[in-house]
Protein backbone atom coordinates (compact mmCIF):
# COMPACT_ATOMS: atom_id res chain seq x y z
CA UNK A 1 0.00 0.00 0.00
CA UNK A 2 1.28 3.54 -0.85
CA UNK A 3 2.13 5.96 1.71
CA UNK A 4 -0.05 8.84 0.69
CA UNK A 5 -0.04 10.12 4.20
CA UNK A 6 3.26 9.14 6.81
CA UNK A 7 5.47 10.88 9.53
CA UNK A 8 8.83 12.17 8.09
CA UNK A 9 11.31 14.31 9.35
CA UNK A 10 12.30 17.51 8.38
CA UNK A 11 15.97 17.17 6.89
CA UNK A 12 16.64 20.84 5.77
CA UNK A 13 15.05 24.34 5.51
CA UNK A 14 16.07 26.64 2.92
CA UNK A 15 15.39 30.33 2.08
CA UNK A 16 12.89 31.23 -0.66
CA UNK A 17 14.75 34.31 -2.25
CA UNK A 18 12.36 37.71 -1.87
CA UNK A 19 9.54 35.81 0.68
CA UNK A 20 9.78 36.24 3.97
CA UNK A 21 6.93 34.30 5.54
CA UNK A 22 7.79 30.97 3.80
CA UNK A 23 10.56 28.45 3.01
CA UNK A 24 11.81 25.66 1.39
CA UNK A 25 11.15 22.31 3.46
CA UNK A 26 12.93 19.12 2.43
CA UNK A 27 11.27 16.05 3.26
CA UNK A 28 12.43 12.40 2.07
CA UNK A 29 13.50 13.69 -2.03
CA UNK A 30 10.94 16.46 -2.13
CA UNK A 31 10.36 19.78 -1.10
CA UNK A 32 7.58 21.45 -0.02
CA UNK A 33 7.12 25.04 1.03
CA UNK A 34 5.85 25.64 4.51
CA UNK A 35 5.22 28.91 6.26
CA UNK A 36 8.73 30.17 8.27
CA UNK A 37 8.70 29.03 11.88
CA UNK A 38 6.45 26.29 11.60
CA UNK A 39 9.34 23.53 11.08
CA UNK A 40 12.91 23.85 12.22
CA UNK A 41 15.39 21.01 11.18
CA UNK A 42 14.83 17.46 12.77
CA UNK A 43 11.11 18.23 13.23
CA UNK A 44 8.56 15.00 12.71
CA UNK A 45 5.80 16.16 10.05
CA UNK A 46 2.85 14.72 8.57
CA UNK A 47 3.47 14.22 5.29
CA UNK A 48 1.40 13.95 2.47
CA UNK A 49 2.42 13.25 -1.58
CA UNK A 50 1.42 14.68 -4.61
CA UNK A 51 -1.96 13.35 -5.66
CA UNK A 52 -3.18 13.00 -1.83
CA UNK A 53 -7.10 13.77 -1.97
CA UNK A 54 -7.69 15.13 1.89
CA UNK A 55 -10.71 14.43 3.64
CA UNK A 56 -13.47 16.97 3.24
CA UNK A 57 -12.82 18.16 7.35
CA UNK A 58 -12.48 22.04 8.31
CA UNK A 59 -8.87 21.68 9.20
CA UNK A 60 -8.89 21.26 5.18
CA UNK A 61 -10.71 23.84 3.83
CA UNK A 62 -8.26 25.87 2.26
CA UNK A 63 -7.51 23.10 0.07
CA UNK A 64 -11.52 23.40 -1.75
CA UNK A 65 -10.82 25.43 -4.78
CA UNK A 66 -8.06 22.72 -5.60
CA UNK A 67 -10.83 19.71 -4.87
CA UNK A 68 -8.65 18.57 -1.86
CA UNK A 69 -6.12 17.79 -4.19
CA UNK A 70 -2.38 17.80 -3.79
CA UNK A 71 -0.69 18.38 -6.81
CA UNK A 72 2.92 19.97 -7.82
CA UNK A 73 2.95 24.00 -8.11
CA UNK A 74 5.54 26.31 -8.60
CA UNK A 75 6.00 29.51 -7.23
CA UNK A 76 9.29 31.91 -6.66
CA UNK A 77 10.91 29.70 -8.91
CA UNK A 78 10.56 26.46 -6.63
CA UNK A 79 8.61 23.65 -6.98
CA UNK A 80 6.17 22.56 -4.10
CA UNK A 81 5.22 18.70 -4.40
CA UNK A 82 3.04 17.64 -1.35
CA UNK A 83 2.02 19.08 1.91
CA UNK A 84 3.60 19.24 5.42
CA UNK A 85 1.56 19.63 8.46
CA UNK A 86 2.46 19.27 12.13
CA UNK A 87 1.45 16.26 14.62
CA UNK A 88 -1.13 18.04 16.23
CA UNK A 89 -3.56 17.17 12.85
CA UNK A 90 -3.40 13.70 14.09
CA UNK A 91 -4.91 12.34 17.58
CA UNK A 92 -3.22 12.81 20.79
CA UNK A 93 -0.65 10.09 20.47
CA UNK A 94 2.83 8.53 20.14
CA UNK A 95 4.10 8.63 16.22
CA UNK A 96 7.86 7.25 14.43
CA UNK A 97 9.34 8.25 11.58
CA UNK A 98 7.63 6.71 8.22
CA UNK A 99 4.90 5.71 10.20
CA UNK A 100 1.80 5.25 7.80
CA UNK A 101 -0.87 7.33 9.42
CA UNK A 102 -2.91 7.50 5.06
CA UNK A 103 -5.95 5.58 6.79
CA UNK A 104 -6.19 7.53 9.96
CA UNK A 105 -6.07 10.89 8.16
CA UNK A 106 -8.54 9.64 5.32
CA UNK A 107 -6.51 10.54 2.49
CA UNK A 108 -7.03 9.22 -0.52
CA UNK A 109 -5.34 8.58 -3.87
CA UNK A 110 -6.57 10.79 -6.63
CA UNK A 111 -6.91 8.48 -9.99
CA UNK A 112 -7.51 9.98 -13.15
CA UNK A 113 -9.49 6.63 -14.05
CA UNK A 114 -12.80 8.37 -14.20
CA UNK A 115 -11.81 10.33 -17.20
CA UNK A 116 -11.03 6.90 -19.40
CA UNK A 117 -14.20 7.84 -21.39
CA UNK A 118 -17.78 5.35 -21.01
CA UNK A 119 -17.76 3.12 -18.58
CA UNK A 120 -20.47 0.89 -21.06
CA UNK A 121 -23.59 -0.33 -18.93
CA UNK A 122 -22.24 -4.46 -18.28
CA UNK A 123 -21.06 -3.17 -15.05
CA UNK A 124 -17.73 -4.39 -13.41
CA UNK A 125 -15.88 -6.20 -10.55
CA UNK A 126 -13.22 -5.43 -8.14
CA UNK A 127 -9.31 -5.93 -9.99
CA UNK A 128 -8.43 -9.53 -9.24
CA UNK A 129 -5.72 -8.81 -6.83
CA UNK A 130 -5.41 -11.98 -5.75
CA UNK A 131 -4.28 -13.09 -9.17
CA UNK A 132 -2.32 -9.88 -10.01
CA UNK A 133 -0.44 -6.91 -8.50
CA UNK A 134 -1.97 -4.01 -9.39
CA UNK A 135 0.76 -1.12 -10.94
CA UNK A 136 1.58 1.42 -9.17
CA UNK A 137 5.75 2.13 -9.16
CA UNK A 138 7.51 4.57 -6.37
CA UNK A 139 8.60 7.61 -6.97
CA UNK A 140 11.93 8.50 -7.01
CA UNK A 141 11.46 11.31 -4.29
CA UNK A 142 10.18 8.53 -2.23
CA UNK A 143 11.91 5.37 -3.07
CA UNK A 144 15.01 6.75 -0.70
CA UNK A 145 17.99 3.87 -0.11
CA UNK A 146 16.74 1.81 -2.96
CA UNK A 147 17.66 3.79 -5.42
CA UNK A 148 20.97 3.26 -4.50
CA UNK A 149 20.98 -0.20 -4.11
CA UNK A 150 19.54 -0.05 -7.74
CA UNK A 151 22.64 1.62 -8.62
CA UNK A 152 25.05 -0.64 -6.72
CA UNK A 153 23.22 -3.36 -9.03
CA UNK A 154 23.63 -1.41 -11.94
CA UNK A 155 27.41 -0.82 -10.91
CA UNK A 156 27.99 -4.86 -10.56
CA UNK A 157 26.47 -5.92 -13.93
CA UNK A 158 22.68 -5.73 -14.14
CA UNK A 159 21.12 -4.26 -16.95
CA UNK A 160 18.04 -1.78 -16.19
CA UNK A 161 15.96 -0.59 -18.94
CA UNK A 162 14.15 2.80 -19.04
CA UNK A 163 11.00 2.97 -20.93
CA UNK A 164 8.17 5.76 -21.25
CA UNK A 165 5.59 6.42 -18.80
CA UNK A 166 2.99 6.51 -20.79
CA UNK A 167 0.24 8.91 -19.92
CA UNK A 168 -3.32 6.43 -20.09
CA UNK A 169 -4.97 4.91 -17.82
CA UNK A 170 -3.48 1.56 -16.51
CA UNK A 171 -5.39 -1.90 -18.43
CA UNK A 172 -4.66 -5.15 -17.29
CA UNK A 173 -5.54 -8.37 -19.92
CA UNK A 174 -6.08 -11.38 -18.25
CA UNK A 175 -5.77 -15.11 -19.72
CA UNK A 176 -6.66 -17.71 -17.01
CA UNK A 177 -8.44 -21.03 -17.61
CA UNK A 178 -9.48 -20.44 -20.96
CA UNK A 179 -11.33 -17.36 -20.27
CA UNK A 180 -10.16 -13.74 -21.19
CA UNK A 181 -10.80 -10.75 -18.84
CA UNK A 182 -10.20 -6.59 -18.73
CA UNK A 183 -9.32 -5.16 -16.16
CA UNK A 184 -8.90 -1.34 -15.91
CA UNK A 185 -6.86 -0.27 -12.65
CA UNK A 186 -9.13 -0.77 -10.04
CA UNK A 187 -11.73 -3.10 -11.73
CA UNK A 188 -12.32 -6.11 -13.60
CA UNK A 189 -14.63 -5.21 -16.54
CA UNK A 190 -17.74 -7.35 -17.15
CA UNK A 191 -17.64 -8.29 -21.03
CA UNK A 192 -20.71 -6.03 -23.05
CA UNK A 193 -23.83 -7.84 -23.84
CA UNK A 194 -24.65 -9.11 -27.68
CA UNK A 195 -26.41 -5.28 -28.90
CA UNK A 196 -24.88 -3.45 -26.11
CA UNK A 197 -24.68 -0.26 -27.30
CA UNK A 198 -22.53 1.34 -24.94
CA UNK A 199 -19.48 -0.40 -24.62
CA UNK A 200 -16.95 0.00 -21.90
CA UNK A 201 -13.78 1.93 -23.60
CA UNK A 202 -11.56 -0.88 -21.99
CA UNK A 203 -13.38 -3.41 -24.14
CA UNK A 204 -13.88 -1.73 -27.05
CA UNK A 205 -10.05 -1.10 -27.22
CA UNK A 206 -9.58 -4.76 -26.77
CA UNK A 207 -11.90 -5.46 -29.41
CA UNK A 208 -10.68 -3.16 -31.76
CA UNK A 209 -6.59 -4.95 -31.41
CA UNK A 210 -7.64 -8.02 -31.38
CA UNK A 211 -5.98 -8.51 -28.03
CA UNK A 212 -7.50 -11.63 -26.89
CA UNK A 213 -6.29 -13.16 -30.13
CA UNK A 214 -2.98 -11.70 -29.97
CA UNK A 215 -2.24 -13.25 -26.22
CA UNK A 216 -4.23 -16.24 -27.21
CA UNK A 217 -1.22 -16.95 -30.49
CA UNK A 218 1.19 -16.99 -27.81
CA UNK A 219 -0.28 -18.00 -24.51
CA UNK A 220 -2.83 -20.29 -25.15
CA UNK A 221 -3.28 -23.06 -22.69
CA UNK A 222 -1.49 -20.40 -19.80
CA UNK A 223 -2.18 -17.90 -16.65
CA UNK A 224 -1.16 -14.75 -17.98
CA UNK A 225 -1.66 -11.52 -17.32
CA UNK A 226 -0.46 -8.76 -19.39
CA UNK A 227 -0.22 -5.13 -18.15
CA UNK A 228 0.17 -2.10 -19.47
CA UNK A 229 -1.57 1.37 -20.34
CA UNK A 230 -4.57 2.82 -22.48
CA UNK A 231 -3.92 5.87 -24.58
CA UNK A 232 -5.44 7.57 -27.20
CA UNK A 233 -8.49 9.70 -28.05
CA UNK A 234 -11.01 9.67 -25.01
CA UNK A 235 -8.26 8.76 -22.23
CA UNK A 236 -7.07 11.74 -19.93
CA UNK A 237 -6.52 14.28 -22.10
CA UNK A 238 -4.37 12.42 -24.74
CA UNK A 239 -1.09 14.04 -24.26
CA UNK A 240 0.35 11.95 -26.30
CA UNK A 241 -1.92 13.27 -29.19
CA UNK A 242 -2.39 9.56 -30.95
CA UNK A 243 -5.25 9.56 -33.27
CA UNK A 244 -6.40 6.18 -32.55
CA UNK A 245 -6.40 3.85 -28.93
CA UNK A 246 -2.94 2.33 -28.03
CA UNK A 247 -2.26 -0.81 -25.84
CA UNK A 248 1.22 0.05 -24.64
CA UNK A 249 2.79 -3.19 -22.64
CA UNK A 250 4.83 -2.82 -20.22
CA UNK A 251 4.75 -6.34 -17.87
CA UNK A 252 3.79 -10.09 -18.36
CA UNK A 253 2.83 -11.74 -14.78
CA UNK A 254 2.62 -15.35 -15.10
CA UNK A 255 -0.42 -16.15 -12.94
CA UNK A 256 0.61 -19.93 -11.64
CA UNK A 257 3.84 -19.32 -11.00
CA UNK A 258 3.00 -15.47 -9.21
CA UNK A 259 6.27 -14.28 -10.76
CA UNK A 260 7.24 -11.15 -13.62
CA UNK A 261 8.46 -12.89 -16.77
CA UNK A 262 12.43 -11.61 -17.56
CA UNK A 263 12.28 -8.27 -19.65
CA UNK A 264 14.19 -9.90 -23.16
CA UNK A 265 11.53 -13.04 -23.20
CA UNK A 266 8.51 -10.02 -22.49
CA UNK A 267 9.56 -8.64 -25.50
CA UNK A 268 9.77 -11.28 -27.59
CA UNK A 269 6.63 -12.54 -26.69
CA UNK A 270 4.94 -9.13 -27.28
CA UNK A 271 6.64 -8.92 -30.76
CA UNK A 272 5.58 -12.04 -31.97
CA UNK A 273 2.23 -11.47 -30.60
CA UNK A 274 1.48 -8.27 -32.15
CA UNK A 275 1.25 -6.30 -29.01
CA UNK A 276 2.87 -2.51 -28.76
CA UNK A 277 5.42 -2.43 -25.80
CA UNK A 278 5.58 1.00 -24.17
CA UNK A 279 8.42 3.12 -25.98
CA UNK A 280 11.93 1.59 -24.96
CA UNK A 281 14.36 4.42 -24.12
CA UNK A 282 17.14 2.60 -23.16
CA UNK A 283 17.25 -1.21 -23.01
CA UNK A 284 20.60 -0.89 -20.86
CA UNK A 285 20.40 2.44 -18.69
CA UNK A 286 23.24 3.07 -16.64
CA UNK A 287 22.05 4.40 -13.63
CA UNK A 288 25.52 5.28 -12.45
CA UNK A 289 25.65 8.39 -14.60
CA UNK A 290 22.69 10.34 -12.40
CA UNK A 291 21.54 10.74 -9.54
CA UNK A 292 17.90 11.73 -8.18
CA UNK A 293 17.75 15.20 -9.15
CA UNK A 294 19.65 14.80 -12.34
CA UNK A 295 17.25 12.20 -13.70
CA UNK A 296 14.71 14.85 -12.97
CA UNK A 297 16.51 17.10 -15.45
CA UNK A 298 16.97 14.54 -17.78
CA UNK A 299 13.21 13.92 -18.05
CA UNK A 300 12.41 17.39 -18.37
CA UNK A 301 13.36 17.33 -21.81
CA UNK A 302 12.07 14.22 -23.32
CA UNK A 303 11.34 15.90 -25.87
CA UNK A 304 14.87 16.43 -27.12
CA UNK A 305 14.92 12.16 -27.87
CA UNK A 306 14.93 11.11 -31.39
CA UNK A 307 13.18 8.10 -31.17
CA UNK A 308 10.02 9.68 -29.18
CA UNK A 309 9.54 12.77 -31.14
CA UNK A 310 9.90 9.90 -34.38
CA UNK A 311 7.16 7.92 -32.52
CA UNK A 312 5.00 10.76 -31.56
CA UNK A 313 3.13 13.90 -33.07
CA UNK A 314 4.64 17.27 -32.27
CA UNK A 315 3.36 18.85 -29.56
CA UNK A 316 2.86 15.55 -27.50
CA UNK A 317 4.12 15.40 -23.64
CA UNK A 318 6.02 13.04 -22.11
CA UNK A 319 5.30 12.22 -18.64
CA UNK A 320 8.47 10.71 -17.14
CA UNK A 321 10.12 7.49 -17.22
CA UNK A 322 9.91 4.27 -15.79
CA UNK A 323 13.23 2.01 -14.99
CA UNK A 324 13.15 -1.20 -13.97
CA UNK A 325 15.56 -4.11 -13.55
CA UNK A 326 15.58 -6.14 -16.70
CA UNK A 327 16.01 -9.08 -15.08
CA UNK A 328 12.65 -8.97 -13.59
CA UNK A 329 12.33 -12.54 -12.02
CA UNK A 330 11.10 -12.48 -8.71
CA UNK A 331 8.55 -14.25 -6.71
CA UNK A 332 5.68 -11.87 -5.31
CA UNK A 333 6.08 -11.53 -1.93
CA UNK A 334 2.72 -10.18 -1.40
CA UNK A 335 3.12 -9.81 2.99
CA UNK A 336 6.53 -7.98 2.42
CA UNK A 337 8.00 -4.48 2.41
CA UNK A 338 8.20 -4.93 -1.85
CA UNK A 339 4.75 -6.86 -2.62
CA UNK A 340 5.41 -6.21 -6.12
CA UNK A 341 9.09 -7.90 -6.15
CA UNK A 342 10.18 -5.51 -8.43
CA UNK A 343 13.64 -3.35 -8.42
CA UNK A 344 11.89 0.03 -10.27
CA UNK A 345 10.99 3.06 -10.06
CA UNK A 346 9.32 5.74 -12.16
CA UNK A 347 10.24 9.57 -12.64
CA UNK A 348 7.65 12.12 -13.45
CA UNK A 349 8.54 14.77 -14.75
CA UNK A 350 8.36 18.38 -12.84
CA UNK A 351 7.59 20.40 -16.18
CA UNK A 352 4.94 17.36 -17.32
CA UNK A 353 3.36 17.86 -13.95
CA UNK A 354 2.98 21.80 -13.84
CA UNK A 355 1.03 21.17 -16.98
CA UNK A 356 -1.36 18.47 -15.96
Amino acid sequence: MRKLASIQRIIGIEEIEGCDNIVLAQVLGWNVIVKRGEFKVGDLCVYCEIDSVLPEKEEFEFLRQKHFRIKTMKMKGVYSQGICFPLLVLPAGEYNEDDDVTEMMGVTKWDPEQDAGPTGSSGSRTFPHHLVPATDETRIQTFGGEFAKMQEMCDSGERFVATLKVDGSSMTIILQDGMFRVCSHHTEKNPPQENEERVDQFWKAAIDMELELKIRSIFDGRNIAIQGELAGPGIQKNRLKLDKLHFFAFYAFDIDAQKYMEWAEFVTAMNDAGIETVPIISDNFNLSEYNAKELLVWVDNLDQINSLRKQFPQGAQFEGVVIARANNVYEINRKGDNPHGRFSVKVVSNKYLLKE
